[in-house]
């Protein structure tokens, strides 16, 4: 997979991680569910604390996005200020 937009990441960082293969454990999570919340603080495989730490993002929800014949890609969005995400069970999710 490749980083095609991104906000307010340093080019050092896009440029390590501008790709990310797609059978790595994240991505193969956020392929196969609704959305996927992920914290720092949780358990989270090396290579996506690493990647996590570098950008200062310490907590993300990521969504496939859907295509005619699958998922066509991700979307993610982590704010680099400490915030919260309100993880509550919703008629939308």
């Amino acid at each position: 997979m490749v980083a095609r937009a991104s906000v307010g990441f340093q080019q050092a960082y896009l440029k390590t991680h501008e790709r990310v293969a797609a059978s790595e454990p994240w991505v193969q999570r956020v392929l196969h569910k609704d959305c996927l919340f992920v914290r720092l603080d949780e358990e989270v495989d090396a290579k996506e604390r690493a990647r996590m730490e570098q950008s200062g993002v310490s907590e993300s929800i990521s969504l496939a996005l859907p295509g005619k014949d699958g998922p066509v890609g991700i979307i993610s969005v982590g704010p680099f200020r400490p915030f919260v995400f309100n993880v509550t069970k919703s008629p939308i999710w």
